[in-house]
């Protein structure tokens, strides 16, 4: 999962930056794109907590404390891309952003702080 979180940022900072130029066509490519990333992240999620039992006692609460911390930036990343999706895409990125929050809520759930 932590693989992921400096992609999450890369992605973030290239597309919220330029979305606004994208024409409806390109909004629906990048919205697409990044709808095929999110069952990716579902599965490293569904790993790290199939692992739960194997992570050393001490290390469960940091793992927590990432797991929450990588969520509030899939959350922005979320926030953003719906704030600037084009018409066309605002219903797919809204799920986009649900999928998202519950796919971590479940991982959580496994790593309380």
């Amino acid at each position: 999962m932590l693989l992921f979180y400096p992609y999450i940022k890369l992605i973030l900072m290239f597309t919220m930056q330029n979305i606004a130029s994208l024409t409806a066509a390109e909004a629906q490519v990048v919205t697409n794109d990044v709808q095929s990333f999110v069952p990716e992240v579902g599965h490293a999620l569904a790993v790290i907590v199939l692992k739960h039992a194997a992570f050393p006692a001490g290390s469960l609460a940091l793992a927590g404390q990432t797991l929450r911390a990588i969520d509030k930036s899939a959350q922005t990343f979320g926030d953003a891309l719906i704030k600037n999706a084009k018409p066309n895409v605002l219903n797919q990125a809204t799920a986009i952003k649900a999928d998202l929050i519950a796919k971590f809520r479940i991982a959580e759930a496994a790593f309380p702080v």
